[in-house]
């Protein structure tokens, strides 16, 4: 009997955002990307904002310009499978101006609950039920696109890998005694992402009067950037605190750390946490934070707390009273992290659902 083969393992990635530009998309998108190259597919990824490189092709930045363009490229490569992600110009750029695929399968992936405006809703929903599956980065994500848009058809939750940052950086962890130190990941460009970082800082400001070596380490970047800036002048916090912009690899950074804290109000399920769990970060987090009931098991080792200054304060304070209780906590969400958070999972759910459960994947590595 004949070999599966993989010579038809042909694959078109849809994003709006690839690197250099950093955030959760990206990430996702260029992880899966690499672990489909692993078991020998040939990918293409397809971006509306980023740079062009090989296997990478970039479209123009407005919407219905990259539809059509996403169109032309998918019929001159002719992939067995598109996988469009985050944007409602993603997935239509996967069918033809009426309705028709473009490909054997269609798959599209929720990272966040798109804005999408009220005249296109219709049509979005359209295209939704003509996808083969539409998958989602966590049960919380799920629910709250089911209530916005409607049950769908065939659905899955698909947990995203964890890039390897410098993890050797976190054998080289300051020891403890010198200072408090609290990193923050997150883009500066959403109000409701700024919410919980001005959360941070005024909880940074509070924790200053009892810990004096207290510090602060903010990475990510935004038009909200400066408005950061003014507002831990006015708390007489800007000598406590490092706006360190974008960092493509903040592994070091992390790991100059002693706490990793996500105050967030509307991420599905953010990639700069389990980053800072796998670098055995002890990691504190807002209630209504990363609420799928896998997060909520003791052995995550995460840290839950009130969405208020008290609360917050409070969260920090008990965990800077005690570096064993760092270290187990670190310890646990580590191996946590590795035992859930796998791009070889992660593919090998994807390999199912882009319907080649019956191809052999390479193993080569």
């Amino acid at each position: 009997m004949d070999s599966p083969r993989r010579a038809s393992c042909e694959l078109v990635l849809i994003t709006p955002y690839y690197h250099p530009i950093t955030g959760g998309v990206t990430t996702y998108v260029s992880g899966l990307a690499g672990e489909l190259s692993r078991r020998g597919v040939k990918v293409t990824v397809l971006t509306r904002q980023g740079e062009e490189a090989p296997g990478v092709l970039r479209g123009p930045s407005g919407s219905r310009r990259f539809i059509r363009w996403c169109r032309q490229a998918v019929r001159r490569i002719s992939p067995e499978v598109i996988h469009s992600h985050g944007h409602w110009h993603s997935l239509a750029g996967a069918f033809s101006r009426f309705g028709q695929p473009l490909a054997r399968r269609v798959v599209f992936t929720v990272h966040t609950i798109p804005d999408v405006p009220i005249h296109l809703r219709l049509p979005f929903r359209r295209l939704l039920r003509r996808a083969d599956v539409v998958t989602f980065v966590s049960e919380t994500s799920k629910q709250a696109f089911t209530d916005k848009f409607g049950p769908l058809p065939r659905s899955a939750v698909v947990f995203p890998g964890v890039r390897d940052i410098a993890r050797g950086a976190a054998l080289t962890r300051p020891p403890a005694g010198a200072g408090f130190r609290i990193s923050a990941m997150s883009m500066m460009s959403w109000a409701r992402k700024v919410e919980g970082i001005r959360l941070l800082l005024e909880a940074t400001s509070r924790l200053s009067r009892a810990l004096p070596d207290v510090s602060l380490t903010l990475i990510g970047d935004g038009e909200f950037r400066s408005d950061l800036e003014a507002h831990a002048q006015r708390l007489g916090i800007e000598d406590r605190v490092t706006f360190a912009g974008l960092v493509q690899d903040p592994g070091d950074m992390l790991s100059n750390s002693d706490v990793f804290c996500h105050l967030s109000f509307m991420d599905s399920l953010p990639q700069a946490v389990i980053e800072a769990m796998s670098l055995a970060l002890p990691v504190v987090v807002n209630e209504g934070a990363l609420d799928d009931a896998i997060f909520r098991r003791p052995e995550s080792g995460i840290v839950r707390c009130p969405a208020t200054i008290d609360g917050v304060v409070q969260a920090l304070s008990r965990l800077a009273s005690s570096s064993e209780d760092r270290r187990q906590r670190g310890a646990k969400s580590q191996e946590f992290v590795d035992r859930v958070f796998s791009w070889r999972q992660s593919g090998e759910k994807f390999w199912e659902l882009y319907g080649w459960g019956s191809v052999a994947a390479s193993d080569e590595i």
